[in-house]
């Protein structure tokens, strides 16, 4: 029952084997003792006790099956995963397992533990998946050295307007860059001049500098 709650028909073999009953509970395992540690150091729990807490607990083996059937009655995995934990721990440490925390922080935290892995492989896919249509492109791509050319005789350089327009971004700011390379594109156009004359024109009176010849 409780591995119905994390697993997905259509997750990977390799999800299906590592989100599971046995992982749910030392996902919730792991949030509790790490909370131990953090209280401890704060002084909300006495020195040593988290240490303790995570020998013992390390150790006992948790019955899944008495949780999965606990999530019924109690609502969620974490009720009787608590209940159990505190079973395990000396009498002295019990009032200290789970201090503070709600069953909703307990099994949010744990999905989130289960989660990190599978996010990280799916970062994974998408990069290879994007590398590998960038590789089709790339092999299918062709350079025309002429066509280029014209492109740039045809807009007098201001084709190259927008990746100017970021090259200046950091020194002028990116309003002002726009409109800078754009009015230079523009004057480029309007009196058959190159972009770059034009916009060593509109740079220079702000105190840019000359960017070209």
């Amino acid at each position: 029952m409780l591995a119905a709650l994390i697993q997905h028909p259509f997750m990977s073999q390799s999800a299906l084997a590592e989100c599971n009953a046995e992982a749910m509970v030392q996902a919730m395992l792991a949030f509790e003792l790490a909370l131990a540690e953090v209280q401890e150091v704060h002084g909300a729990v006495p020195e040593g006790a988290s240490r303790e807490m995570r020998h013992v607990l390390d150790a006992y083996a948790f019955d899944v099956d008495a949780i999965a059937a606990g999530v019924a009655s109690g609502g969620n995995a974490a009720i009787p995963f608590v209940k159990q934990g505190r079973a395990a721990l000396p009498d002295a440490l019990k009032r200290f397992f789970h201090q503070g925390a709600t069953s909703q922080d307990v099994v949010d935290s744990a999905l989130m533990l289960l989660l990190m892995p599978r996010l990280a492989a799916l970062d994974a896919l998408l990069l290879e998946g994007a590398l590998e249509q960038a590789a089709v492109l790339l092999e299918g791509m062709e350079v025309h050295p002429e066509a280029m050319r014209r492109n740039l005789a045809t807009t007098g350089g201001g084709i190259m307007a927008e990746p100017v327009a970021k090259l200046l971004a950091p020194t002028l700011g990116p309003g002002a860059a726009k409109r800078i390379s754009a009015e230079a594109a523009e004057a480029a156009g309007l009196h058959g001049i190159p972009y770059a004359s034009a916009l060593n024109a509109q740079c220079s009176p702000r105190g840019a500098g000359p960017f070209g010849p």
